[in-house]
């Protein structure tokens, strides 16, 4: 964050990253710039879901009526915090998430997450690479669904509040 940002009100939260290994799995590691951080795992899937959509022009477009289908399926399916959304997607044979990144990784997709002083509103920023495809765009978005889940084991209310927002 800038000079700039910072004197305007603007606090980071949090960045993050996302890897693709060459074994087929996504993993997502958060650095967070406050706590507690829970809760702002949840903020970030719902607003980088949101970014998602919006960038694949809207949720009308193929790659975002995809997404909206994996995420109808994890919502359908048991939801708690045993959620493995890449399973209840149907997508376990395809990718899978891992805690930490492998070995060897192919794609990094990172950001970060902020927040203003004034009003708690949240920014979020995205950096892709340009050898991003949608596929990675789309596993993305449910890694960080799966990242948000594992945060708030234990809480029940938040893995509530959690399903809620995918259900929009």
């Amino acid at each position: 964050m800038g000079l700039l940002s910072s004197l305007a009100g603007r606090t980071d939260v949090l960045t993050y990253e996302i890897y693709f290994d060459d074994q087929d799995k996504v993993s997502v590691k958060i650095d967070p710039k406050i706590t507690p951080i829970k809760q702002e795992c949840i903020r970030l899937f719902a607003s980088y879901f949101a970014k998602i959509i919006f960038n694949f022009q809207g949720p009308y477009s193929p790659a975002s009526q995809i997404l909206l289908e994996l995420i109808r399926r994890i919502i359908k399916s048991p939801f708690d915090e045993s959620t493995d959304v890449f399973d209840a997607a149907n997508m376990s044979g395809i990718i899978s998430y891992a805690e930490n990144p492998g070995s060897n990784i192919i794609t990094t997709l990172s950001g970060s997450f902020s927040a203003w002083r004034r009003n708690g509103k949240r920014t979020i920023d995205t950096k892709f690479p340009l050898s991003v495809t949608e596929q990675q765009v789309i596993y993305s978005v449910m890694a960080i669904f799966q990242k948000a889940i594992n945060e708030n084991r234990g809480h029940h209310e938040y893995l509530l509040l959690l399903r809620e927002l995918a259900t929009v």
